[in-house]
């Protein structure tokens, strides 16, 4: 099971329509334009909320995912696979620079992946931290982030906790 913790407005919206991608990439997507999702955490879900909606309405959606055409970042050799792909695109944009949003929304416009996960680290106040595995100094509490680039691949969703 994954958990969305979002408004309790769109958690609504969501409960009876399904999800679906947002319009555009914003800075806060660190792993493209998707649907982000805490993998068997909805803890981490209500965190994400209330960090982002300080209006006492919040919500926690459960939905089972298919993973598709899937890359995993905790694994050594789907980090370095992004890495080259990544290191690519920089070499081909001329001084621009790149990021990692941009990398993995390049690899689902190729319809190589479908979802994507890595973990996510949060320190002592339940801030975050850090993602991925390569930060030596990224220890402590972590939850794993999933990212769902085609909203067929989810199933099921339904509101199982809202703050009010």
């Amino acid at each position: 099971m994954a958990f969305h913790g979002t408004h309790e407005v769109v958690g609504n919206q969501i409960a009876s329509n399904g999800f679906h991608l947002p319009g555009k990439a914003s800075a806060e997507q660190r792993m493209g334009r998707g649907v982000y999702f805490w993998e068997g955490s909805q803890r981490a879900a209500q965190r994400w909320a209330r960090k982002h909606y300080s209006d006492d309405k919040q919500c926690a959606i459960r939905a089972r995912l298919k993973l598709g055409k899937h890359i995993n970042l905790n694994i050594l050799e789907h980090q370095e696979a992004f890495s080259l792909i990544a290191k690519e695109m920089l070499r081909s944009a001329n001084g621009r620079s790149v990021s990692e949003g941009q990398v993995f929304n390049f690899l689902v416009n190729k319809g190589w992946i479908h979802t994507a996960r890595r973990v996510h680290f949060w320190d002592e106040k339940q801030q975050f931290l850090a993602e991925g595995v390569d930060e030596p100094w990224a220890t402590g509490p972590s939850d794993t982030m999933l990212c769902v680039y085609i909203t067929a691949l989810i199933e099921a969703p339904c509101i199982v906790w809202r703050s009010s």
